[in-house]
């Protein structure tokens, strides 16, 4: 009897460790904490069979072990009992204590392929963030690096191409921060009356040369913009209309503050008279055979303000006007030098910025002018003083439409009593329409007052508009027509003069550097003075270079 309890104690020993081992069975399922001890007494744990029965367990028996009940007895060992497990499965007390074997993790050879190197940060990158540090480096993913780590590049995109407005335009040369875009312009044609005279007509060939100059800056603050062209036209077939012909412009913007700013400006122009213009006076029967020359010159210096949208500015004028002695048909010479004078001059601006399309204005200015003789060669203290009020606005309506319109009022009072006051409205303005992308359109009107010798006469309120149309019917072939009316009305005598001009002309862009073109202008003034009028039709063809 305690033979056969131990052996069954035994049985039951191997038996819970073959299921502990293979994961099999209820008590692997149940987990650690519900194996029963020896001294349990569950029932589907005790073998059925009464003692000393050898028959074999049913085939039906789950897949459970069948295990015997604990032994009883206490004061004997149990007999041993035939297993129920087939002697290739029965569990020894090795299999109890073998462990299963870890696979070996694969170590690389440092020697043949070491590890790399882990990213390293900046040296002026910022120190990581206290949420960073103590990490371990290979807890830096590649991809979103810490903010101290380099980031791995990418694939640039790339940029879209931009457009160029006019292929044909000129590059010009870089001079620093400032861009110049010089050019020459070679003529060669026809005039039918070069001098503009009404008596003495004589046609000739004409050649002329041009040449000048833009530019602009690119400074971080401040600008600088300058145009310059001058010009000679010689006649083989009329020596006497021989004559230079010019224009300046240059203005520059100091930028003190956000607020504040300086601006500068420079200005010349060079021109002739028309031989038999009232403005030249020219007593007697004689005329002139000559061009006398006009040579303005002038400088501005002033100072802007800005409240938010309103803005101030104020500036002060200088002007000198010059004038080239003329050739009399009999010889002599006229002293038109005489008449040399200065113009000082102020003027008050303030606008306010209603959108960035809309900006309304109005102007005041005072200027004097003081000849280098006070009595002119007719015998006329010619000094005057001048008021201007003006308002007006820039405007930009749509990206087609834009330009400036200015309405006001001049009146100028002169040192002679003799001499009325030359008053009168001033229209002044610019409208760029542009049709569309292939045709423009620019409308232009001035006003301005004309001193002048003639006797009696105050002066003249010159009143100009012109239009001109631009199409381009291939992006290197342009053709544009042009046309201009200005009425010259004296005060103080009865004349008035109308001049007309009208412009055909084409261009052929052969590259940005070279241009050729092709124009055919006609002019026509009508004077009530006798002796005055004449017309002039000027045929050119030239070419441009350019850089």
């Amino acid at each position: 009897m305690a033979v056969r309890s131990n052996f069954r104690a035994v049985l039951y020993l191997a038996a819970a460790l073959q299921a502990v081992w293979t994961g099999e069975g209820a008590w692997a399922q149940e987990g650690p904490a519900n194996l029963p001890g020896p001294g349990a007494s569950d029932p589907t744990l005790s073998d059925p069979r009464p003692l000393g029965s050898e028959e074999a367990p049913s085939s039906s028996m789950p897949a459970a072990v069948a295990l015997p009940a604990a032994p009883t007895d206490t004061d004997a060992p149990p007999a041993p009992a035939p297993s129920a497990l087939p002697a290739a499965d029965q569990a020894t007390p090795d299999d109890a204590k073998a462990k299963p074997k870890k696979s070996k993790l694969y170590k690389p050879n440092p020697k043949s392929s070491p590890p790399l190197k882990p990213l390293e940060p900046y040296r002026t990158a910022p120190l990581p963030p206290k949420s960073v540090t103590g990490l371990p480096e290979d807890s830096i993913d590649p991809k979103q690096p810490a903010p101290t780590v380099a980031v791995i590049p990418g694939l640039p995109h790339p940029r879209k191409p931009v457009v160029d407005d006019d292929p044909f335009a000129p590059l010009g040369v870089g001079i620093g921060d400032l861009r110049l875009f010089p050019f020459v312009e070679l003529n060669a044609g026809y005039e039918t009356n070069p001098n503009d005279s009404n008596a003495a007509v004589r046609s000739s060939p004409e050649a002329r040369t041009e040449a000048g100059f833009d530019l602009r800056s690119n400074f971080s603050s401040g600008s600088v913009t300058a145009s310059l062209r001058g010009g000679y036209a010689e006649y083989p077939g009329d020596s006497d209309a021989n004559r230079p012909d010019g224009s300046g412009l240059i203005d520059g913007r100091i930028d003190v503050t956000r607020n504040d700013k300086i601006d500068l400006e420079g200005r010349f122009t060079l021109a002739t008279q028309t031989p038999g213009s009232p403005l030249l006076a020219v007593p007697g029967s004689t005329y002139l055979i000559n061009r006398p020359i006009i040579l303005t010159d002038g400088a501005t210096v002033g100072a802007t303000h800005s409240f938010n949208r309103l803005s101030i500015s104020l500036r002060g004028t200088f002007d000198r006007t010059q004038y080239g002695d003329g050739t009399e048909s009999d010889g002599s010479i006229y002293r038109f030098s005489q008449d040399d004078y200065n113009d000082f001059g102020v003027i008050a601006r303030a606008a306010y910025e209603l959108t960035p399309a809309l900006i309304p204005f109005t102007e005041v200015g005072y200027d004097t002018r003081i000849h280098d003789n006070p009595i002119d060669l007719s015998g006329y203290a010619r000094d005057s003083n001048g008021v201007t009020a003006k308002v007006g606005s820039t405007f930009e309506f749509t990206r087609l439409l834009t330009g400036n319109a200015t309405l006001g009022y001049a009146d100028r009072h002169y040192a002679d009593s003799r001499l009325q006051d030359l008053r009168g409205p001033t229209v002044d303005g610019t409208l760029i329409y542009t049709i569309t992308p292939l045709t423009t359109a620019t409308l232009r009107a001035s006003t301005f007052l004309t001193e002048t010798t003639l006797p009696g006469a105050t002066g003249a309120i010159s009143r100009s508009i012109g239009l001109e149309l631009a199409h381009a019917l291939f992006r290197d072939f342009t053709v544009s027509a042009a046309g201009a009316f200005q009425v010259n009305q004296y005060q103080g005598i009865a004349v008035d003069e109308t001049f007309a001009q009208a412009t055909l002309k084409a261009t052929y862009k052969l590259s940005r550097e070279v241009q050729i073109f092709g124009s055919l202008t006609h002019q026509s003034l009508a004077s009530s003075l006798e002796g005055s009028s004449f017309t002039n039709t000027i045929f050119l063809l030239g070419v441009r270079l350019q850089r």
